[in-house]
């Protein structure tokens, strides 16, 4: 019998007393992928606590004339930002290219182009996540940043089994980067945010690696 423990990421987020409303319409294109990345990036935008996402069966069809939206309708929606993408999908690579959109002020705030690989979905989604909440937001997202931490397994003869984590921000694509009988604490990453440095913990001494 193996009793299983961690030191769990947690995030105790406060959404904001005004979130910026948002519409964004699933990216047209492949629709596997579009499905995919557009469940990604709502999660990253609702995350924040900042955003408050448009359901989506409330969306409106997207109506473009002479390179114009129609403001007047997702304004009636009471919408601050309306996002909209294409997905081109070649077959070693994909590309997104989104715009948005600021329904008050009636004008396109940004053009942009990503582009990944067809086994990296979910980063692809995390920096275009990044793009648009740096645009409305006006500071870096952090939703292609990665985490660091340690978990913990107790076996049945009270030994303890550590292993040093490595994810996505939103704990998905878990990876182990070190298995030890020895405590693991204090993992943080190198300024160039290549390398990792950690704490070993033994009986008799501290050693950092």
């Amino acid at each position: 019998f193996k009793q299983k423990t961690a030191y769990e990421i947690s995030a105790c987020l406060v959404g904001s007393e005004d979130p910026f409303k948002v519409a964004m319409i699933p990216f047209a294109g492949n629709v596997s992928v579009s499905k995919k990345l557009n469940k990604v990036i709502r999660n990253d935008l609702s995350r924040t606590g900042e955003f408050s996402l448009l359901d989506e069966s409330l969306l409106l069809p997207l109506e473009i004339e002479n390179e114009e939206i129609n403001y007047q309708d997702w304004r009636l929606l009471g919408m601050d930002y309306l996002v909209v993408g294409n997905i081109v999908k070649e077959k070693n690579s994909i590309d997104v290219s989104y715009e948005i959109y600021d329904i008050q002020k009636r004008r396109k705030i940004r053009s942009s182009k990503v582009f990944g690989l067809p086994n990296q979905l979910r980063q692809l989604a995390h920096y275009t996540s990044d793009g648009i909440y740096e645009s409305i937001a006006g500071i870096k997202g952090i939703a292609s940043t990665k985490l660091l931490y340690v978990n913990e397994t107790k076996l049945a003869d009270i030994k303890s089994r550590y292993r040093l984590m490595l994810a996505d921000s939103d704990g998905a694509n878990e990876q182990t980067l070190l298995s030890s009988s020895e405590p693991i604490i204090s993992p943080s990453w190198s300024p160039d945010g290549k390398k990792v440095a950690y704490v070993s913990v033994s009986y008799t001494h501290l050693r950092a690696h």
